[in-house]
């Protein structure tokens, strides 16, 4: 089983970079395969990382200490609602057009809160 170093905050695995592939917001989903199995401890560690924020460094031999980033990863996510809006935007392109994206959306958004509220318990 691999071992996997976890001194501040940073996991150190070897991989194979898989695949790399372009979202419609132009970041990247990028996929590594561990060249050797991980263990629980190793895995609950990555478990814990996972969504949050920071840098992922790749190279095919060791990384020069000038390469390695000396500040935090920007962390600039989209908002749910930011989320919301441009999925709804993928979506109204594959339709017909026949409404502006702004009606679109308003319709859209219109009834997902009819929905919420037709989820509550009626108030006397």
């Amino acid at each position: 089983m691999e071992e996997i170093e976890t001194a501040s905050n940073v996991i150190e695995l070897a991989a194979v970079l898989d695949s790399v592939r372009r979202l419609k917001d132009r970041s990247l989903k990028i996929s590594i395969v561990t060249t050797q199995p991980v263990g629980s401890e190793a895995f609950a560690v990555l478990d814990d990382m996972t969504p949050k924020v920071g840098w992922f460094l790749f190279s095919a031999n060791q990384f020069q200490e000038s390469e390695i980033p000396k500040s935090d990863a920007p962390s600039e996510l989209k908002t749910q609602s930011q989320r919301i809006r441009a999925n709804l935007f993928v979506n109204w392109n594959d339709t017909d057009k026949s409404e502006t994206f702004e009606a679109y959306y308003r319709r859209k958004t219109e009834k997902f809160i009819q929905q919420i509220q037709d989820e509550r318990e009626p108030r006397f």
